[in-house]
């Protein structure tokens, strides 16, 4: 007899038992039956994320991790996972849908005893719970309607993932939904649904409720009802592909309290035209603003805290005319600015002292750029492409830096070139 007809075989003396446990010891079984597995399969899942995770997305490394771990635990599994995220209903059909909802694992492959033909989840389905399992509604593909309750706190990885066919997700509680712990995109309906309704009315500016101090990672991810975002002081970080994709956003305001920008926290927000980097941010993650391509100002202040910008920050902004790097900034990832067809000029702080490749890569209107810093290391590939660049300015003597003019074939080098 094979692995999984023996658990199938247990599923059904289970689903037959279940109602005639106590509560507390229902769920006392569920902890116990999932705490060594998962927790040995989270250790490794975050070792093996963080090194497949790349150099410059230790956030990205984190969620891969515990998908990972999650994974890991299964497999190494032996015996029937269970998982109750419903009502515990003793009194009631315990092989329903409202009552528990079951994953068998069996060669690292998922078969899921719950009804795929549903059509809604709503409150009452979930009351009572408080986290949905990895894949728990794993290709129900003629589910419309999700309904999460507040009680909810955590969503497992891939736990909607193949819903195609979502169109709406409604909420009570934002602070809630803020805090949830997304291990991927797959696990978030709003993927699918690309809208939020908040106590019944879709929600098209979001005003995040003082208190909340991270958007956790994929939190509105492709929400494309969106058209403006406020984030309050109490948030000091904005997690992994938060906003990812939502092209309906036209302006963020953030407080002077944000200090990291997640890795694709603003990806491809197409419809952006307003935004202000917080002096208090002192990093801002690869593809963070990919593609925001109508931002049209400079989006560092005056007195900008910033030391980090990572690989393609700001890639394809092609609204900005003029940047200048903060000189507090002491990092700057290869492709930051490239394809930035609207910039002019730029003026590179006096903190960065490696000069990346292709930096400004695609630049086409570039026509000047100012070096404050004592530049050590400038990749010859840094102004690739950018063919109406006539001038460069440097603090530094001909030849103390090599492979002058660094891709910028027309030219013309001003060295010993002081500010001011």
């Amino acid at each position: 007899m094979s692995r999984l007809t023996e658990n199938t075989a247990k599923i059904t003396k289970i689903l037959a038992d279940i109602e005639q446990l106590p509560e507390d010891r229902y769920y006392e079984g569920k902890e116990e039956g999932r705490a060594e597995g998962y927790e040995q399969g989270l250790s490794d899942g975050y070792q093996n994320g963080y090194a497949q995770g790349d150099a410059d997305g230790q956030e990205k490394g984190r969620a891969e991790g515990e998908t990972i771990g999650y994974d890991n635990a299964l497999s190494k599994r032996t015996d029937l996972v269970v998982e109750a995220n419903g009502t515990y209903e003793p009194q009631g059909d315990s092989t329903g849908f409202k009552s528990v909802i079951v994953n068998v694992a069996a060669e690292n492959k998922f078969q899921q005893i719950v009804d795929r033909t549903i059509e809604t989840v709503t409150e009452d389905d979930l009351r009572g719970a408080t986290s949905i399992g990895a894949y728990a509604f794993y290709d129900c593909n003629k589910l419309t309607d999700v309904t999460i309750p507040s009680s909810i706190t955590s969503i497992g990885n891939n736990a909607f993932d193949g819903c195609s066919k979502i169109t709406g997700v409604y909420i009570t509680d934002l602070a809630t939904w803020c805090n949830i712990a997304f291990p991927n995109s797959s696990s978030n309906p709003i993927k699918y649904s690309k809208n939020l309704y908040l106590n019944g009315t879709l929600l098209t500016d979001l005003v995040v409720p003082n208190g909340v101090e991270k958007i956790n990672a994929e939190s509105f991810y492709q929400c494309k009802s969106l058209k403006s975002v406020v984030i309050p002081s109490s948030v000091k970080s904005i997690g992994y592909e938060a906003f990812y994709s939502c092209s309906g956003i036209e302006s963020v305001s953030m407080q002077n309290t944000v200090t990291d920008i997640g890795a694709y926290a603003f990806y491809q927000c197409t419809a952006m035209t307003d935004i202000v980097i917080p002096d208090s941010v002192t990093k801002i993650g690869s593809y963070a603003f990919y593609n925001c391509s109508k931002i049209s100002s400079s989006p560092f202040g005056e007195n900008s805290q910033l030391v980090r910008i990572d690989t393609y920050a700001f890639y394809g902004c092609k609204g900005i005319t003029s940047v200048t790097i903060p000189d507090s900034v002491t990092t700057v990832g290869q492709y930051a600015f490239k394809e930035c067809d609207g910039l002019v000029s730029a003026t590179i702080g006096e903190g960065v002292t490696f000069i990346p490749s292709q930096m400004f890569y695609g630049c086409n209107n570039l026509t000047s750029v100012t070096v404050k810093g004592n530049v050590t290391t400038f990749n010859s590939s840094a102004f690739d492409n950018c063919t109406k660049l006539t001038d460069i300015y440097v603090p530094w003597e001909e030849g103390a830096v090599p492979y002058a003019p660094w891709g910028a074939t027309k030219a013309t080098i001003h060295y010993n070139h002081k500010e001011g």
